[in-house]
């Protein structure tokens, strides 16, 4: 759901890898996979694989109905919770854009496209050498940092 935090929404990743890590059933090479990949219609979007250890179609149903179930539950215990195509209507009081932030990111634009460097289709290579590694990562906090 939109309503779910970034941080709610890193906590259900990884307690979701982390059980699907820890199902004797889960095969873990390929190695198994949980990424939050996009933002849906309706949804914030999750892909995970995970390969299950049986050959037999009964058996690999029972599996996934029981992982399915786990998810449901790790979603629950975050506070969080399904999406699902809807439309919800917030009655409030139009409150239109900063009118001088506005001016000051046209006026941005504006000066780039009289110094000739517009970033469109493409920065510039000096630009793309200022910019390379400037952003942390992995995150602050994470593991390999």
């Amino acid at each position: 759901r939109y309503e779910t935090s970034m941080d709610q929404l890193r906590w259900i990743l990884t307690e979701i890898k982390e059980m699907l890590l820890a199902h004797p059933k889960v095969h873990h090479s390929p190695p198994v996979r949980v990424r939050f990949t996009g933002f849906g219609d309706y949804s914030l979007d999750v892909a995970t694989r995970a390969f299950i250890q049986t050959k037999e179609w009964e058996e690999f149903l029972a599996i996934k109905e029981d992982l399915l179930f786990r998810v449901s539950k790790i979603v629950e215990e975050s506070g969080s919770g399904f999406a699902f195509p809807s439309t919800t209507a917030y009655l409030s009081e139009d409150i239109p854009p900063d009118q001088a932030t506005k001016r000051k990111v046209e006026a941005e634009v504006e000066g780039w496209r009289s110094s000739g460097v517009l970033p469109f289709p493409n920065v510039t290579e000096k630009r793309a050498v200022e910019l390379k590694n400037t952003l942390d990562y992995p995150p602050m906090g994470s593991p390999e940092s």
